[in-house]
């Protein structure tokens, strides 16, 4: 169900801003993932995100290591039937952090904020207690979390 135009951010730099224009980016390793383990909570957060119709980005320092990575979990959930996350997964456009430098976006999830000159309205770690209070914010907190990890 898309965010409603009405509903704008109601404190911080990004105040008054409908929340549809907003952006969401997460990091790769170590937050969307770690050591080939996937972030389950964070996908359906990232995941409900964007069906929500919010801009979700994910950036690496590494981006070719991480969609190597993130094809292969992809490909788990695939083997195990999850077709919506695999397709979620597979969907990602992995960018370059430095290609966002001085960027401002609503959210940044990542386990090292020192790591990128991305300026978040909301700093995230992987999995922070916070992701349900926003995923409550933004109106889908009863869609989490609906996914497991890949059996595989």
């Amino acid at each position: 169900m898309p965010i409603d135009d009405f509903k704008s951010a109601t404190h911080g730099t990004t105040a008054g801003q409908k929340l549809s224009n907003l952006k969401i980016f997460s990091d790769c390793e170590g937050t969307l993932y770690d050591f080939g383990t996937p972030n389950v909570e964070l996908l359906d957060f990232l995941y409900k995100s964007a069906q929500a119709g919010f801009e979700v980005q994910i950036v690496s320092n590494d981006p070719s290591g991480s969609k190597l990575a993130l094809t292969m979990i992809a490909f788990c959930y695939e083997a195990d039937g999850d077709n919506r996350l695999a397709d979620f997964i597979k969907g990602f456009d992995i960018a370059p952090k430095s290609d966002f430098s001085g960027e401002k976006v609503f959210l940044m999830f990542d386990d090292n904020h020192d790591s990128h000159q991305i300026d978040a309205e909301h700093k995230l770690a992987p999995h922070d207690p916070m992701m349900t209070r926003m995923a409550q914010y933004l109106g889908f907190a009863s869609a989490l979390p609906s996914s497991r990890p890949p059996t595989q």
